[in-house]
């Protein structure tokens, strides 16, 4: 907006515009999932590996070892130092279990 236009109708903050593609957006159908009425399940476990391994491997391994009732697997630790062996680190994750069927 051009900075005359914005003192002219004296606007208190800058303004920001934007545009928007609403046809590029139509096209994009937005999907649903069933949301279970059975309560989750949170599990936290914490690895000691090698600093070198990333964590991408790790967090991969994990989710091909769980289960089908896995639905969210979040990193919420990496530590380093007192405790942890020079050359390692802890990862701690929080697994989310949960069925659509029954309570576990």
């Amino acid at each position: 907006l051009h900075p005359a236009l914005v003192r002219a109708l004296e606007f208190v903050h800058a303004p920001i515009l934007f545009e928007l593609d609403w046809a590029a957006l139509a096209l994009d159908r937005p999907r649903y999932q069933e949301i279970s009425r059975q309560p989750q399940v949170r599990r936290d476990i914490a690895f000691v590996v090698d600093e070198a391994v990333p964590l991408s491997r790790l967090l991969e391994r994990v989710s091909l070892a769980a289960s089908s009732l896995l639905r969210d697997l979040r990193v919420f630790d990496v530590y380093q130092g007192q405790g942890i062996e020079p050359g390692r680190k802890s990862i701690a994750l929080g697994l989310i279990f949960q069925d659509f069927s029954r309570t576990l």
